[in-house]
């Protein structure tokens, strides 16, 4: 009789083997996050170690370029140090204040390396350091009255609070104080590293229009006919007055004896002829202002004269005349 002897295989179960495909998957996928994380740092790293190179080789531009990435990636208190020390190097002073007061600003969680902190320490010291270079510019207004003006540093404005000590870059620098594009006033100015630099610049005159001047076709005429008429009529009144009162103060004078006893009847007379005289006098100085007044005006407000004519201004203490006669 022969015996036949069967081996059984065991089959996992479909619930074991679901569970070692889960363990394995996960096992996978922690793996790859993991890797996942650590490839920005190492790229942020093998960046900023180029950009050590490079400013170490004096090309600072450069490497200000790589550390500015290299932060990008992955942010590290040692790239923004590096970036300041280089744009320090090219006398970028201001930006480089700018950076460390951002490292020194930042907080740094409880778990972070180490080496933050300690960049953090240095970037203290070196700010401290830097501080001294920077060069402080005193800029002074006369008149001192601000209202209306602006004032541009290297095309930037600057507040009035920060005028009297402005910290800008060593080099050459363009002050402008204006009210308009086309009334300014401009100086150039040149400060070397730590240096207290004052500079004074007079503030353009502010224009004076004639109120009620018109202008537009043919409406420039009115104001200053005006004036001109006025004017003359005040002229002739206080000519005619004047001429009046010149005749009747002779004709009282030839009624008076040698001694210059005149009739008491003339009082009146005498009375109004003097009235007549003072009437003249101002008559004729009103008028001859008012006359003076229309031509000044015609000078500056005619469309004929356009740019290319004469403008009164006004300013502190001085009255001036200014244009371009061709």
């Amino acid at each position: 009789m022969r015996t036949t002897f069967h081996r059984a295989v065991s089959r996992p179960r479909p619930v074991l083997r679901l569970g070692v495909a889960m363990s394995i998957a996960l096992a996978l996928f922690s793996g790859g996050s993991a890797l996942a994380a650590e490839a920005p740092i190492e790229g942020a790293r093998r960046i900023a170690k180029e950009g050590v190179q490079l400013y170490d080789g004096g090309h600072y531009e450069d490497a200000l370029a790589r550390f500015r990435a290299a932060d990008e990636i992955y942010g590290a208190p040692q790239n923004k140090v590096y970036a300041a020390r280089c744009l320090s190097k090219l006398g970028r002073l201001i930006e480089a204040r700018q950076v460390y007061d951002a490292i020194l600003d930042e907080v740094l969680r409880e778990d972070v390396p180490t080496s933050f902190r300690d960049a953090q320490t240095v970037a203290l010291s070196e700010r401290g350091v830097l501080k001294k270079r920077i060069p402080t510019l005193s800029i002074t207004v006369n008149p001192p009255d601000l209202a209306g003006l602006e004032i541009l540093v290297d095309g930037a404005p600057v507040r009035s609070s920060d005028l009297p000590a402005l910290s800008v870059d060593p080099g050459k620098h363009i002050v402008v104080v204006r009210r308009d594009p086309e009334r300014a006033t401009t100086a150039e100015v040149t400060v070397s590293e730590g240096e207290r630099r004052s500079i004074e610049l007079v503030a353009p005159v502010a224009n004076v229009s004639v109120a009620g001047a018109p202008q537009g076709a043919g409406g420039g005429w009115i104001g200053p006919g005006l004036l001109l008429g006025l004017g003359g009529a005040a002229l002739a009144a206080g000519a005619g007055a004047g001429i009046w009162s010149l005749l009747e103060v002779n004709d009282l004078k030839e009624r008076c004896d040698p001694a210059g006893h005149c009739p008491a009847a003339d009082a009146s007379r005498g009375e109004a002829a003097s009235a007549a005289g003072n009437a003249s006098t101002a008559l004729l100085v009103i008028g001859g202002a008012s006359v003076a007044g229309g031509l000044i005006w015609l000078g500056v407000g005619q469309p004929w004269q356009g740019k290319k004519g004469v403008a009164i201004a006004l300013g502190p203490g001085a009255v001036l005349l200014r244009g371009r006669f061709e």
